[in-house]
């Protein structure tokens, strides 16, 4: 989770993170060494932000590595190169930038045609 704590600087669920992990290690080769990789760099360089990691790794498949982590965590999937693991739609984050105007799709509230009234207004991004 120290990883995914740089990656994504939101309140992450514990629990989603480990199945995350898992799948990945299941489905993505060489994850487990990049992500060993990723811990090790982090450790050692100490970047104040995922922004400053990105622009510091310096091997293009690491940086993948990274990038896949940040997707899994925002979309609530894991892909390899042939299948695609959902471990958790209502917690993806992606949902979560958005909670205070938008419920998560599939799920309706206001009812027929509810998408016909005002948009309410946007209230400060929620914190996570």
């Amino acid at each position: 989770m120290s990883v995914s704590s740089l990656l994504v600087p939101h309140k992450l669920n514990e629990t989603i993170g480990i199945r995350t992990a898992d799948a990945m290690i299941a489905t993505v080769p060489d994850f487990p060494e990049h992500l060993e990789q990723l811990a090790s760099f982090i450790e050692a360089k100490k970047p104040a932000d995922v922004e400053e990691l990105m622009e510091a790794l310096p091997d293009v498949s690491l940086k993948n590595a990274a990038q896949s982590i940040i997707e899994s965590w925002y979309t609530g999937a894991v892909q390899g190169a042939s299948t695609i693991s959902v471990i958790s739609y209502e917690e993806a984050l992606m949902f979560k930038v958005t909670s205070d105007v938008m419920t998560i799709p599939s799920y309706a509230i206001s009812g027929p045609n509810g998408w016909t009234a005002d948009a309410p207004p946007l209230s400060q991004l929620p914190i996570f």
